[in-house]
């Protein structure tokens, strides 16, 4: 029985030892929270009152620390300590046992021992779990009664994705707490989209950007909302201007030239560069759902997929083909295949008196003058240059389509422009010399024009005289689009 009494004391002891140090880590941790929770509080408070910018990646940062977090040491002590406290409760009652069955010198005493040792094992551990809730209940209780609860709950809300008068009330309770944060014209963006109401997303957006308010998420946002609203040449504007401002931000960066390849850019579909993509913040069960990424929208999503594809090898050799029926680059790359359907041409034309991008109608005139539609080709560059007058390639463009309709004076006139905004000295030397009608030479002879290595670019350009250039594998792409291009522009030289 003797053995019985002392395993039950060692154990309690054990106990008592490891309660003691359990109740002390709680206190220390709560209080660090706590510590986390007012700190977190007032640098934001801080910041906004000094207009600094504070950006959602910087709120999920602040509540990721001020939220009341498991601690596995003391989950393992815990569990260690009910262990203990069983192990007491099955030795005592053999002890009671054998007090029972067997003769015990004063039975009554060593029956009261034990039952004191289990008490006291029963009491200790229940002591200890109620100190550390408690303890545990102080730091959550300050974290719920911040605001940064309310970011929490609002993060919670809106990825539901669905409207609540909930998300609504606590956007409300942070305007009235902090009236001048920049995010707010982005939550309550958020928050029309979710109603399904892309047109006041959109014109919240924009009185943002017009006030150079635009914070981190602006860019995702204007791009979902401008694309639910068939406003993609006006978002395509807006965030390259946005760009010049924020030349460190990889987000806008790779999202621009995405919007820039679906709108058929020449510089993104056959530039050199592409942006790395942006996955830092794509992934991570603690990010708030309002610190956006590509990922978070169907529109971004899809636009982010295709961008990142552009410049990768094609696996399988499988087809390979943009698809979305409201992007410019589908409808060139119909073009030059010889697939783009009679209608698809009145839809280019009625896209052509309405679009801003003069970007994107160069694109399209350029692949117009691959397949020999002068009279459609010259159509695309006046509106180009009405747009934007000071563009090298819309000049040239316009100078070969005249050429081609066999306006020898005009395409001069055009040529002349073009050098004079900026059109490169050996591409004029050549161009001239195909206006005159003078033999040009082979790639081999001709590409030293443009310096040691010429670009794809330079190469698709080059057939458009009559230049054939070798290309590299049509693996991605980007090298496919290429190819097509310059097969439908075969023929063009004498």
């Amino acid at each position: 029985m003797e053995k019985h009494i002392d395993t039950m004391g060692f154990i309690l002891a054990a106990i008592v030892i490891s309660i003691t140090l359990l109740g002390e880590r709680e206190a220390r941790r709560s209080e660090i929270q706590i510590q986390e929770v007012r700190g977190s509080l007032s640098a934001l408070r801080t910041s906004l009152r000094a207009l600094q910018r504070v950006s959602p990646r910087d709120v999920t940062e602040m509540v990721r620390r001020a939220r009341v977090e498991r601690d596995v040491l003391v989950r393992a002590a815990r569990l260690l300590n009910s262990t203990l406290i069983g192990i007491v409760v099955v030795v005592g009652l053999d002890g009671l046992r054998l007090i029972y069955l067997e003769d015990v010198e004063h039975p009554a005493d060593a029956a009261l021992l034990v039952l004191g040792l289990m008490t006291g094992a029963v009491v200790t551990g229940a002591y200890g779990e109620f100190h550390a809730r408690t303890e545990r209940h102080r730091a959550d209780r300050e974290f719920k009664n911040s605001d940064l609860h309310h970011l929490a709950e609002l993060s919670d809300e809106l990825a539901a994705r669905t409207p609540s008068a909930k998300a609504d009330g606590l956007v409300a309770t942070i305007r009235e707490r902090f009236p001048a944060w920049d995010l707010l014209p982005e939550l309550d963006a958020m928050l029309s989209l979710q109603r399904g109401d892309a047109e006041s997303a959109v014109a919240t957006l924009t009185d943002q950007n017009e006030a150079k308010a635009d914070g981190h998420n602006f860019p995702i946002l204007l791009a979902t909302a401008m694309s639910r609203t068939g406003q993609m040449d006006d978002c395509l504007s807006i965030l390259e201007t946005l760009a010049i401002r924020r030349t460190e931000d990889l987000v806008l960066r790779e999202l621009t030239f995405d919007l820039g390849l679906a709108n058929a850019h020449r510089s993104c579909l056959f530039g050199a560069e592409t942006p790395g993509p942006t996955t830092s913040t794509e992934s991570g069960s603690d990010r708030l759902s309002f610190d956006l990424s590509l990922n978070d929208f169907d529109e971004t999503r899809e636009l982010r997929d295709f961008g990142r594809a552009w410049t990768n090898k094609i696996v399988g050799g499988e087809e390979w083909k943009p698809t979305s029926p409201h992007h410019p680059i589908t409808w060139l790359w119909a073009l030059l295949e010889g697939s783009l359907p009679a209608s698809g041409i009145l839809r280019l034309r009625e896209w052509r008196d309405t679009t801003k991008d003069a970007a994107a109608l160069e694109s399209i005139g350029f692949g117009l003058l691959a397949v020999r539609q002068g009279d459609e080709a010259i159509e695309m560059f006046d509106a180009a240059i009405r747009l934007n007058s000071s563009s090298p390639s819309g000049h040239w463009g316009w100078s070969l389509a005249y050429f081609d309709r066999s306006w020898a004076e005009k395409a001069v006139t055009g040529l002349k422009r073009a050098r004079t905004c900026g059109l490169s000295e050996g591409l004029f030397q050549l161009t001239d010399l195909w206006l005159h009608k003078h033999e040009l030479p082979p790639f081999d002879r001709s590409a030293h024009i443009f310096g040691a290595r010429p670009t794809l670019q330079d190469k698709v350009d080059l057939s458009l005289l009559g230049i054939v250039a070798p290309l590299p594998p049509a693996e991605t792409p980007q090298t496919r689009l290429a190819a097509a291009f310059i097969d439908a522009a075969r023929g063009r030289g004498r």
